[in-house]
């Protein structure tokens, strides 16, 4: 699974009440800080990973939470363009499953929200 999401500067009639935002005027790049993506784990499969912990690529690290039902990648920075975050998933028995929309937010500023589109997962016995 390897959600992807665009971040964009908000217009100017879309406030966002952060503390954490920088300013985004033209030529610079802003930020967004402390967010938090909880992706819940499809029927049938579980993380390949056995430990929660560090994780860094694509100009992002974060630290993730494997829990029962879902994988958390926690970001303390986040600058403006297209991200992605990924896990390996190990596929435990065979058929159709859905894989639920993450659930993306900032800690800080509960206004600040995203969710991306549930997928459907086919795995096949062999």
């Amino acid at each position: 699974m390897s959600p992807s999401y665009l971040l964009a500067p908000a217009r100017n009639r879309e406030r966002c009440p952060s503390p954490n935002r920088t300013n985004g005027t033209r030529g610079k790049r802003w930020r967004r800080r402390y967010l938090a993506f909880e992706d819940l784990k499809p029927a049938g499969c579980e993380p390949v990973e056995l430990r929660s912990g560090e994780k860094a690529g694509q100009e992002v690290c974060s630290n993730f939470e494997l829990r029962d039902q879902k994988v958390v990648f926690f970001l303390s920075n986040l600058t403006q363009g297209r991200r992605s975050l990924s896990y390996r998933l190990r596929a435990e028995a065979p058929g159709a499953f859905h894989a639920m929309p993450t659930n993306g937010y900032a800690m800080y500023a509960p206004a600040l929200r995203t969710l991306s589109a549930e997928q459907t997962i086919t795995v096949k016995d062999e």
